[in-house]
Formats: C-alpha cells, structure tokens, sequence
C-alpha cells in the first residue's frame, strides 16, 4: 500500500500570482515611462515571466533590468544640456595694412609719418596737421577697400595754435561709399587748449571712406594728429 501525502501548497500559489501580478505591473509603469521619452525606440511587446524553478523559487526580472536600464540611459541622454550653435562674431577685426591712408586740405601744416596709425604702437602719432582760415576742414582719410558697416576707434591728439588758447575747434568723423559725398557720423565742438589733449572716440559707420577731421570755426588754429586707427567689420545675422 502506498502512502499518499497531500500538501496544500495555495498559499504559495497565490503569492506567486501576487508577485506575477506586482511584475506585470511594474512593467506596464515603466513602459509608460518609457513612452514619455521623445526617442523613437522598439516597442516592447513580450511578457516578463515569473518562473519557479525546482526546489529554489527565483524570479525571472532580466526584462525589468534591461528596461531599466533602457529608461536610465535614455534619461541621463534627455538631461544632457544641448550643444551650443555656432555664433558668428559680431565684430570681426578689420586689418588696415593694405588700406589707403591719405591727408588733405590742411591750410598750415600737412601731417607726416602716417605709418605711426597702422603700427600697433598706440604711443607714436603721426605728425601735426594745422589749419587756419574760418570753416577750413582738414582730414585724414582711410579707404577700407570695400563698403560696408563697420565699427571704429581712432586714438587722436588735439591741441589750439599758442596764440589762441580759448579758441573753439570742432572735430568729427565722416563716412562715405564712393569717396565723393561724406556725411558726419559723430562730432564735437570743444576748446582744447594750447596742451595736446589724447582722446579716443568711437563710431559705428556706413560706407567704405571714412574721414577723421577737424574744422576751423575762425576762432583759432586747430591742430590734429593720430596716434592709431582701429576698424571692425559689422557681421549682421541672417536668417
């Protein structure tokens, strides 16, 4: 006679059910998640067994690791800051070396030793430029090769004849495309005094000739001279 012994093993049952039913659950979480990312991947289509083996009862989850594992790496790749586009520089330095530095229409003194502009010592100046007689304009004048917006800086020394100390001089800056027609794109009147005064005045300008110039107002003798010249070219954005 064989001995039977019956064992109730429903209580087992029911929590491997329970945890097939956690599994699957968790899957259907992380799927979701999975979904919110804005990356076209696979779908995920297969089930994620539970299996109970022999006398030792481990449950299969290599489908929720390698979930996971997906759903970490598409996140530290969706946190990753985005490359930076390339930006054009809006001021692109414009070298004068091959340019055309000219003087003219100085009544007095004519200015001398125009390398000094264009040397990069910003302490040599080129000599002294003079005027005398009411609205007499001298300049210097600088053809940038082609036309187009440009951003300038000229380093200058200013000072009135001895025999004027009080007079008042104007300065200013003139732009022009075809070297015929200037128009001002910056000026002051001032009293200098018989001291060479340095200044540094900057403008943004139109064109391709650029003039640096004082005027007689009939007061005194201005004088000018330069000590540099500095232009950048005006990339404006497309698109």
């Amino acid at each position: 006679m064989t001995n039977q012994i019956t064992v109730n093993i429903s209580a087992l049952t029911d929590r491997v059910d329970t945890l097939q039913t956690a599994v699957t659950t968790l899957q259907t979480e992380l799927v979701q998640i999975r979904n919110t990312i804005p990356v076209n991947l696979p779908e995920f289509t297969n089930p994620i067994p539970v299996n109970i083996q022999n006398a030792s009862p481990p449950v299969d989850i290599t489908g929720i690791s390698t979930l996971l594992t997906e759903i970490k790496s598409l996140l530290e790749t969706s946190s990753s800051p985005p490359s930076m586009p390339q930006v054009t520089s809006l001021l692109e330095a414009y070298p004068l070396l091959g340019s055309t530095i000219t003087t003219a229409n100085w009544s007095v003194t004519t200015p001398t030793d125009l390398s000094a502009i264009v040397d990069s010592n910003l302490n040599t100046a080129t000599g002294w430029g003079q005027l005398s007689g009411m609205w007499n304009k001298g300049h210097f004048e600088f053809d940038l090769g082609i036309e187009g917006r440009y951003y300038i800086e000229a380093k200058i020394g200013i000072q009135i004849d001895p025999g004027w100390p009080n007079a008042l001089v104007e300065y200013s800056i003139e732009t022009s495309p075809s070297g015929v027609e200037f128009i001002p794109v910056w000026q002051a009147r001032l009293r200098p005094g018989t001291t060479e005064r340095t200044s540094t005045i900057c403008s943004w300008t139109n064109g391709r000739y650029i003039r640096v110039c004082t005027t007689d107002l009939g007061e005194g003798q201005p004088r000018l001279r330069m000590y540099s010249f500095k232009v950048w070219k005006v990339n404006v954005p497309t698109g």
